[in-house]
């Protein structure tokens, strides 16, 4: 198991790294079939990231104590239910969650709109590949989630009391989903402004990639009242609050539906 994760992780990292070079390639080129190539890459950064995170949860609900994540944040003691919280507890779990959710969005977007947007679709994958291969390199080589102990344990440290509730099952989910998901709108304005296209067609197609993970955030701040006296106690929360909402509020105001023909941001607001 140790050795399909590692070699998971590392193909996920040789996929996202060639997703960009082969996009750029493509654009200088003009090839539409090593542009393809690229973007079947992030599908296949995702497919080796979902097998890595499908041999750590094996390894936890298994309580396979010769990973150092598993021996460190799960114990046989563990109520079933909360096993899964185990995954996300430890920053080598954070991290490949980060990149579970970062490559999938990847790699759904990418797929989507493979003919809507192929002005934009190769600066798409460079940027987004991008940020998968930093996140593949950190889970490869810095903070591997399949790192192994010495000596083996005969059962783990056990998980903190805090991660044993059913919100917890759900909160790091949908936080991941409303930050990681943020990046896809943040690729498309940057295609658009290296491919030069800043008209308002990239806002078409980045609204519902902007409102998905808005509402993730949004519902996480409507139910857990700590989140919500912690912004207003942290300027540096406050402050990301305000422009996820001002961000979310000025795609929809500039292209306020899909009948709407699309315009200039200017032109919008002017």
């Amino acid at each position: 198991m140790e050795l399909l994760g590692r070699g998971a992780l590392l193909l996920a990292l040789i996929a996202a790294v060639y997703a960009p070079i082969a996009a750029m390639v493509g654009v200088r080129s003009h090839d539409q079939r090593l542009i393809a190539s690229a973007r079947r890459a992030l599908a296949g950064c995702f497919v080796c990231v979902a097998v890595a995170s499908g041999v750590l949860v094996t390894a936890i609900v298994r309580h396979d104590f010769r990973f150092a994540s598993v021996a460190e944040h799960s114990s046989r003691e563990v109520p079933q239910p909360y096993l899964i919280s185990s995954f996300w507890s430890s920053q080598e779990g954070s991290l490949l969650l980060w990149l579970l959710v970062l490559s999938g969005l990847s790699a759904l977007v990418t797929y989507q709109h493979r003919r809507r947007s192929r002005e934009l679709m190769p600066y798409l994958v460079a940027f987004l590949g991008g940020a998968c291969a930093f996140f593949a390199f950190a889970t490869s080589f810095v903070a591997s989630p399949f790192a192994t102990v010495a000596q083996v344990p005969r059962d783990g440290a056990g998980l903190v009391p805090s991660l044993q509730n059913p919100y917890m099952l759900t909160h790091p989910p949908l936080l991941y989903l409303g930050y990681v998901g943020f990046t896809i709108p943040f690729a498309f304005a940057m295609a658009a402004l290296v491919s030069g296209r800043t008209d308002g067609r990239w806002l078409q197609a980045v609204r519902r990639w902007t409102l998905v993970p808005w509402l993730a955030m949004a519902l996480i701040y409507r139910l857990d009242w700590l989140d919500r006296i912690a912004a207003l106690a942290s300027p540096l929360r406050l402050v990301h609050h305000a422009l996820r909402c001002g961000l979310t509020a000025l795609v929809v105001i500039c292209y306020p539906g899909p009948l709407a023909p699309p315009k200039a941001i200017g032109e919008e607001i002017g």
